[in-house]
């Protein structure tokens, strides 16, 4: 709804919130189970307000490509990953000095 195309996800033709809404007008090409599982009061989720704090993080998650989510959720996506999501230390690493011999 930021991009300002309608002022509810209702509003748009082939939005996807009518299958959830409506499962008699699923269209075939929409999973509703997991958001279902999830919230199963879709409804009253599009009435809510909106969490100001958490789309600010949801953005910032999506900007950066890493996924959002406690250090348990975190752990979990490292494990089917094989590799931490989770920022690394910035910068160059840093040289270690005893590995030069001809260095003074």
């Amino acid at each position: 709804m930021r991009a300002g195309l309608a002022v509810q996800a209702q509003d748009l033709r082939w939005s996807s919130v009518h299958a959830l809404l409506d499962p008699a007008r699923a269209d075939g090409f929409t999973e509703t189970a997991p958001v279902r599982q999830r919230v199963p009061d879709f409804a009253a989720l599009l009435r809510s307000d909106e969490d100001e704090t958490m789309s600010a993080l949801l953005r910032r998650s999506e900007s950066t490509g890493r996924p959002l989510g406690d250090s348990g959720f975190l752990n979990r996506v490292a494990a089917m990953l094989g590799r931490d999501p989770k920022p690394g230390k910035r910068g160059p690493k840093v040289k270690d000095e005893r590995l030069s011999a001809l260095s003074p």
